[in-house]
């Protein structure tokens, strides 16, 4: 059953191919999609607060210093290269249906609706209900995967990122946050999974893996980002902690998990326990780091300790791993 995404791969969109290729994937291949980030790596870029406000107004998405970047130092995107790696690894065939002047949008996801068929919108959060954050108070791009369609009802089963369950929104609310979203963007999705495979080499993937030179050379700088903005007054705290918390959760979960998943067969006993171990205690750190947003705590010294030893158990796969070259 086509499920809400375990990762959240990079963002959104990302996330919602996530929930697509693990819904086809067989049994202990689910995961396979994590695989395409072996040719990135992960890095720490000071941000300057009045570029990333500029472009992302007050929502801490913006505020994430660490990046995923592929090996011409270009930032990881959801983009032609993604899809033609989707073909050629999964034989899934990614349309991109720009809707601005058309109408229909629903026309479309109806016709579309099959059980290797998805969909996936942008949209507009002032206008959708259950974005208790957005809904009638701000304007948030976001996208949508559909997951049901019913023509009778009138209604639409929606997949959502930010939510742990599905919800329902009729055909009128999800046209009106398509198409009165204050966004220029009128991108809708068609995801054509009729064909679908796993051609996942493992081999060549290690072996990409290690050419990008992997390091956890970002750690340090982003735990004194973290310090410098969360101990020292600097500012908003909630707004910076919210921040880091999306940083673990879509940039550097992802790309451990990957890892995680890649040695987990390896005949290097040691590799696989670190990876293992490791998985473990960043996904325990965006847990706790959600509990403390919960509970209005944005300080940083709780964070400390679980950071520092995590930092020295990277440190520790980082000499590992380099020894097996």
């Amino acid at each position: 059953m086509l499920q809400n995404p375990s990762i959240l791969f990079f963002n959104c969109l990302g996330s919602y191919f996530y929930s697509i290729v693990e819904y086809m994937g067989k049994p202990g291949k689910k995961h396979a999609l994590l695989y395409y980030l072996c040719g990135y790596k992960i890095i720490y870029k000071r941000l300057i607060l009045d570029e990333v406000k500029e472009k992302y107004a007050d929502n801490p998405w913006g505020y994430q210093p660490v990046s995923i970047i592929d090996t011409k130092n270009q930032p990881i995107s959801i983009n032609n290269d993604f899809f033609t790696y989707l073909y050629n690894t999964h034989n899934i065939i990614v349309k991109k249906i720009d809707m601005v002047g058309q109408e229909g949008l629903v026309d479309y996801i109806i016709r579309n609706n099959g059980k290797y068929c998805f969909n996936i919108c942008h949209v507009d959060e002032y206008y959708i209900v259950n974005s208790l954050k957005f809904y009638m108070k701000k304007h948030n791009r976001h996208y949508l995967l559909v997951k049901h369609a019913d023509p009778q009802k009138r209604m639409i089963e929606i997949i959502d990122s930010e939510k742990n369950n599905t919800y329902t929104v009729m055909f009128e609310e999800l046209s009106q946050a398509f198409y009165q979203s204050i966004f220029r963007r009128k991108a809708y999705y068609q995801v054509d999974c009729s064909a679908f495979e796993d051609k996942v080499d493992r081999q060549l993937i290690l072996q990409t893996y290690f050419s990008t030179s992997p390091s956890c050379a970002y750690l340090l700088p982003f735990m004194e980002d973290m310090e410098e903005k969360l101990a020292t007054g600097y500012g908003d705290s909630q707004y910076y902690y919210r921040g880091y918390h999306y940083t673990v959760l879509s940039k550097i979960i992802p790309m451990v998990q990957m890892r995680n998943h890649l040695f987990a067969d390896d005949k290097h006993m040691d590799a696989v326990k670190l990876t293992h171990d490791l998985s473990v205690e960043w996904r325990d750190l965006s847990n706790f780091m959600l509990y403390k947003i919960n509970r209005n705590d944005y300080t940083f010294v709780s964070l400390r300790k679980k950071l520092d030893r995590i930092y020295v158990k990277e440190r520790e796969l980082e000499e590992l791993l380099n020894s097996l070259l």
